[in-house]
């Protein structure tokens, strides 16, 4: 992860990966997420980050839920069940 701050022009961008954004989804005029071919989260920009507040980071819930909704979840890892075998003394 990457984070930037361009404070001539108020901008922040956090870098995620260096995958290739696809698609961006707004929240309001400022906020922009980008999304990779998988869906996964790029970036995140935000404009007027220090006049719009968000210096020192500080997101939004609703941009945490869906920042959350596009991560990618942990894969849970089979469970092998392990029997364990009695051995009968003759």
């Amino acid at each position: 992860m990457k984070i930037t701050y361009d404070s001539k022009e108020d901008i922040l961008l956090i870098k995620f990966n260096n995958k290739t954004i696809q698609k961006d989804v707004s929240f309001g005029w400022n906020i922009n997420i980008g999304l990779t071919r998988h869906n996964d989260i790029g970036q995140i920009s935000i404009l007027d980050a220090k006049a719009g507040s968000f210096l020192p980071i500080q997101l939004p819930s609703t941009i945490v839920k869906t920042i959350a909704k596009f991560s990618p979840q942990p894969k849970s890892l089979p469970c092998k069940s392990h029997s364990t075998r009695q051995t009968r003394a003759h």
